[in-house]
């Protein structure tokens, strides 16, 4: 029998299962107990899940997970791709490059906007993905809050599950400028993943959380909210707790700074943690229009003409108090590939670097374009 490319079936999911065990090297129900929010059994959804597959043996795969990424007021219609496994004596036959043609069509069908996924940026890139989402890592140590005089909260508690605690956690999260979309159930089952633990405390009617990735340790936080005093604190706690000298708190790069753990930090970087691929360069575009505005800041009129080499998708983006988007070309013409695309417009690297003349100082005032998808929601 020939090699079939096909979605999985629901009847599949025990042998799905082992596949991505075995291409992985994960033990028994990993993704199962790692991942509850999308592979749990009652969650799954095998109608996003393409596979190659022979003689009833699952060669390849690939998963789209449909996402929304909140940007502001805005939702941006997001694929991410995970997933990708080929069996190993199955490598070095284009399987995995026909899956990804094979989403990537299917993405642009149902009007995506963006996809994300994290991989190797050369294997990927290959198919238009390129780095892109920038994050701040601050470093808090133990000294740094003890020079600041920041004490350990003294009524620190673990999450278990509590539906009034879930209802708070959500108040806070969800003030998150930048973030992906969750339902109540999803939020349920993130906070129950293996690994993780999520730490809460009150004081004065205010409230804050910390969720740690680790067994019996401090060192990494994955995701985190409220009012940044008790954060200071919880960090205290637990810092003193496990023994550790440090932990490192992810910050979305945002209007929504957080200058008390900026101060109380003792060192900092900046990383990107995806790899974007545009899908449908007008819907991008107009995804990020009030980021845009706020970048521009001016009642000057500008417009800039974007082009994508490979698809000769062209649209203007029309700047000025108010920034709009028409189809076609323009002033300023930029045409790069899809993968310089994506880099220009979520990279931190300056847009001189593209070559692009005059357009040069306009984009520079633009870009990088800022999303954020936190670490609990990696997939």
């Amino acid at each position: 029998m020939a090699e079939k490319l096909r979605l999985l079936k629901r009847k599949e999911y025990q042998k799905t299962m082992r596949f991505l065990e075995n291409a992985y090297g994960h033990s028994y129900n990993y993704f199962a107990y790692a991942c509850p929010a999308v592979w749990g059994e009652d969650i799954w959804s095998p109608e996003d899940i393409s596979i190659i597959i022979k003689d009833d043996k699952i060669l390849s795969l690939v998963r789209l997970f449909p996402l929304n990424l909140i940007v502001g007021e805005k939702k941006i219609k997001t694929g991410g791709i995970g997933g990708v496994a080929t069996d190993a004596e199955s490598r070095g036959k284009g399987y995995m490059g026909k899956l990804l043609n094979y989403n990537i069509k299917r993405m642009k069908e149902e009007s995506y906007c963006l996809s994300v996924l994290g991989g190797d940026r050369y294997r990927y890139g290959n198919f238009g993905w390129e780095y892109g989402g920038r994050q701040i890592n601050l470093n808090i140590s133990r000294r740094s809050l003890s020079k600041t005089g920041i004490k350990p909260a003294t009524e620190v508690k673990r999450y278990q599950g509590e539906e009034d605690i879930l209802k708070k956690i959500i108040e806070v999260h969800e003030k998150e400028p930048l973030r992906v979309e969750r339902t109540k159930r999803g939020y349920q089952l993130l906070y129950q993943k293996i690994g993780t633990a999520l730490y809460w405390a009150e004081s004065k009617g205010n409230f804050a959380y910390i969720d740690l990735s680790g067994e019996s340790q401090a060192n990494q936080v994955i995701e985190w909210g409220g009012d940044e005093r008790i954060i200071s604190s919880i960090a205290s706690y637990l810092l003193n707790r496990f023994g550790s000298s440090a932990m490192t708190f992810p910050v979305p790069v945002s209007k929504k700074f957080p200058k008390i753990l900026f101060e109380l930090s003792a060192g900092w970087s900046l990383t990107i943690v995806n790899s974007v691929k545009i899908i449908n360069l007008k819907k991008t575009l107009k995804g990020f229009l009030p980021q845009i505005e706020e970048r521009w800041g001016s009642n000057e009129k500008e417009e800039i003409t974007f082009q994508i080499k490979e698809s000769k998708e062209a649209v203007t983006l029309l700047l000025g108090k108010k920034a709009s988007i028409e189809e076609g070309k323009g002033k300023n013409l930029v045409s790069l590939s899809e993968k310089d695309m994506a880099g220009l417009f979520f990279n931190f690297i300056p847009a001189r670097c593209f070559s692009l003349g005059r357009p040069t100082l306009l984009l520079n005032k633009i870009f990088p374009l800022d999303f954020y998808i936190w670490p609990l929601d990696y997939i």
